[in-house]
């Protein structure tokens, strides 16, 4: 599954450095210094925030409420639109994901990141930063389903924060190092029954990982796996993770991904210029806001008949009502239909078989999924 790339920050102790200081990211052996006393993590407590390197802004200049949370801005006004994106994208999350951010954080470009210099958000502590390059993806503005991806991964991360050893926070607080998010009480947990093992000083990854981007360490593994789960491709997480995530969250999979897309393991998502839907109907539907998103399904894959009643089956079972049915188009074999949520968001689905499409020349090898997301 092709990922947007994402990235976190290490945080520092207020006397061990800054956040953009190289800190490690392998798992070790919790020790109590004589004297230190353990201090778990209150998101809330901004001068223990400050403290492990996570302040308030200090240059913001707006600040406005989304849902569950505070958007605060250093940049000049606030966008109406970013803000619309943005309260979506939160309603679009379950309510038992996890820590709910204490600021999302909008600025001009990303704070320093350790090895990255084009990551699309970072969690800092409590805190999400986002920044020009988050709102868009290879030029075409992102939309509130690609914007929840990547705020459930950062959520993640802020579970991770939470969830550090208080032993190993009240030696950093002490001593003046870096917390390490590899301290979470999460990781050893994930990393035995996904497979990760250290090896030396560097985390050796299992066979399977959520995504290539998954494959950097436990850390990300499990921010990925949840993004995707939550956002509706659960399909395509190893059954490992997938399982943990369950577990975690304390629910299936696909109640987890209540009214979210769904496509088959092994799909791709694309980004798409031509619309593989009927724009009329579309544009039938009305809609102050709408997100395409495109899906292209395995070759191998099953018959379009049989994907097309299997997409019918799985949306149903996430509490969409519609259904899905065959078009007649002399162009390619095709089905479409109409989904919708108790929210009153529409989903329009169509499939384009491009194994059965005699009026193309051009087009992916097999059948393409579509959604385009109507809000009201």
């Amino acid at each position: 599954m092709r990922r947007v790339l994402l990235a976190l920050v290490l945080l520092a102790a207020a006397c061990g450095g800054s956040p953009d200081a190289a800190t490690s990211t392998v798992a070790t052996e919790t020790t109590l210094v004589a004297g230190v006393q353990p201090v778990p993590v209150d998101l809330l407590d901004d001068d223990l925030m400050a403290e492990l390197g996570a302040p308030l802004p200090e240059a913001a200049r707006w600040q406005r409420p989304i849902e569950g949370t505070t958007l605060m801005g250093t940049t000049e006004t606030v966008d109406p639109a970013e803000l619309r994106l943005l309260d979506e994208a939160m309603r679009l999350l379950p309510a038992n994901l996890g820590p709910l951010p204490r600021l999302i954080v909008r600025t001009p470009t990303a704070p320093p990141v350790p090895g990255r210099t084009d990551p699309s958000a970072v969690a800092v502590g409590p805190d999400i930063y986002l920044f020009d390059e988050t709102f868009e993806r290879d030029g075409l503005p992102i939309g509130p389903l690609g914007m929840a991806r990547i705020l459930s991964h950062e959520i993640l991360h802020i579970a991770q924060f939470e969830t550090l050893d208080p032993v190993h926070v009240g030696e950093a607080l002490t001593l003046g190092f870096r917390v390490d998010l590899a301290k979470s009480t999460m990781v050893q947990p994930f990393a035995s029954v996904t497979g990760w093992q250290v090896v030396g000083n560097t985390w050796t990854a299992p066979p399977d990982t959520s995504t290539e981007y998954g494959g950097t360490n436990p850390l990300e593994d499990m921010a990925e796996a949840v993004s995707l789960v939550v956002t509706g491709l659960g399909d395509d997480v190893p059954a490992k993770q997938r399982a943990w995530v369950e577990e975690l969250l304390g629910d299936p999979a696909d109640v987890l991904a209540a009214g979210m897309p769904w496509a088959p393991a092994g799909s791709t998502e694309v980004l798409s210029a031509s619309p593989l839907y009927d724009e009329d109907a579309v544009t039938a539907l009305g809609g102050s806001l709408s997100e395409y998103v495109v899906f292209t399904t395995p070759v191998e894959g099953p018959e379009g008949e049989v994907l097309a009643a299997e997409a019918q089956d799985r949306l149903r079972a996430r509490g969409l009502t519609g259904s899905i049915g065959k078009v007649t188009d002399e162009r390619i074999a095709r089905w479409s239909g109409r989904f919708d949520r108790s929210d009153g968001i529409i989903l329009w689905v169509e499939l384009w078989d491009f194994r059965d499409a005699p009026g193309f020349t051009d087009g992916p090898e097999g059948p393409a999924l579509s959604y385009v997301i109507v809000w009201p």
